[in-house]
């Protein structure tokens, strides 16, 4: 069960760092970018609760 958390964190960190590096076109807009954002940072803290209660 580690690992499929492992693997969920590198694919999220891969998805989250090529939009940081060059962002898709779908972020242009300033509202899309804060949802874009904001549903990223609920994913994070999603896949850190799951971690968490593994580790309980």
């Amino acid at each position: 069960m580690l690992a499929i958390v492992v693997y969920m964190c590198v694919a999220a960190a891969l998805g989250l760092g090529s939009q940081i590096i060059r962002p898709s076109a779908a972020l242009g807009s300033n509202h899309h970018r804060k949802l874009y954002w904001t549903g990223a940072m609920a994913a994070i803290a999603l896949v850190g609760l799951f971690a968490g209660a593994l580790v309980i």
